[in-house]
């Protein structure tokens, strides 16, 4: 079953929001260069992207499916938008999307990004599948 399992959102300051969901939740976040950190739960997990380049100017949960060409193709039906073509990135491969009430607003503002093999490196999941 599809279902979110990633959200990223944008840190201007990324040393004070790291800061900030350390202290409250008593978040562990890992570092992936100078611009990103996430948590590694294997279950929903929370990325923190600095680089305001790439940043979302809103949260993107990052659902996972079966199949992600599939899903797509099912996005495209169902009338969304892809926002960029299926690319890799070091949990798997996605796909960004608008929904069909925010068309072109530039970035994944409003979407969603479907991903396939979503499996953060270092997490429990990836361990138990070598």
């Amino acid at each position: 079953m599809a279902r979110i399992n990633f959200v990223e959102l944008p840190a201007r300051d990324l040393a004070a929001a790291k800061s900030l969901y350390q202290s409250v939740f008593g978040w562990a976040l890992t570092d992936f260069g100078p611009t990103y950190s996430c948590t590694m739960t294997a279950d929903v997990d929370l990325g923190l992207q600095g680089d305001m380049a790439e940043a979302p100017s809103a949260p993107l949960p990052v659902v996972v499916v079966d199949d992600l060409e599939a899903a797509q193709a099912a996005v495209e039906r169902a009338g969304g938008t892809i926002v960029k073509p299926i690319f890799a990135f070091p949990g798997g491969r996605r796909v960004p999307v608008h929904r069909p009430e925010r068309p072109g607003d530039g970035d994944h503002a409003g979407g969603l990004a479907w991903a396939r093999s979503c499996v953060l490196r270092g997490s429990p999941a990836a361990r138990a599948s070598g």
